[in-house]
């Protein structure tokens, strides 16, 4: 079970490029026992939110939760979260992804589209959430949405960090394409001194 850190949501480093890949970044360490989730609660979700730029300060504020729906909604985002690494993992290691996730995935989309619409925003009309304000399930919307948007534009640019058992997710936007690591001063570095280390053993 992932050790829960509730108030590092406002200090985890957002490396991904992207909400959507930072918000699978939230949980770190994978299935070892240093694993780590930074965003425990929905509170921590919607700081988080901010942060990444998922929601305006003003949209997350205004998320209305109840104590009888806060765990539910976080449930229900924490399997959106392992549900979108079972996806964008193997598109970063360009393999196969898992029939059985795309179809959960399509799934969650279908339901989520509802509250889809053209809204007119700053003179233009945009793609919008068009539920009510305060719905907190705008989360999940924005998520999805963000998912459909990064896999139709960018999928060619999703890596994984090299230095195993990072498994960080990264815009690769490099000149030259040759990004390795999710950040050079911590899982670069690292990598260097393993392979320096095995080199003189």
């Amino acid at each position: 079970m992932a050790k829960r850190s509730p108030g590092a949501s406002e200090s985890i480093a957002l490396i991904g490029g992207h909400p959507v890949l930072d918000f699978v970044n939230t949980i770190e360490y994978r299935h070892t026992i240093r694993e780590c989730d930074y965003i425990p609660t929905l509170r921590d979700v919607l700081l988080w939110s901010v942060r990444s730029r998922l929601l305006l300060p003003r949209d997350a504020t205004n998320v209305r939760i109840t104590a009888d729906s806060a765990a539910n909604i976080w449930h229900q985002l924490a399997r959106l979260r392992q549900l979108l690494y079972e996806i964008l993992i193997p598109i970063a290691e360009d393999r196969a992804v898992p029939a059985g996730s795309v179809a959960h995935f399509n799934k969650r989309a279908a339901r989520a589209a509802k509250y889809a619409g053209l809204r007119p925003v700053n003179g233009q009309l945009r793609w919008s959430w068009v539920g009510e304000a305060r719905d907190p399930r705008r989360l999940e919307w924005e998520l999805i949405n963000g998912t459909i948007s990064l896999l139709a534009e960018r999928w060619q640019l999703i890596r994984v960090c090299a230095n195993t058992p990072c498994d960080w997710l990264f815009l690769d936007t490099s000149r030259n394409r040759q990004r390795r690591w999710c950040q050079m001063q911590t899982c670069g570095n690292l990598s260097k001194v393993r392979r320096f280390r095995e080199r003189h053993d």
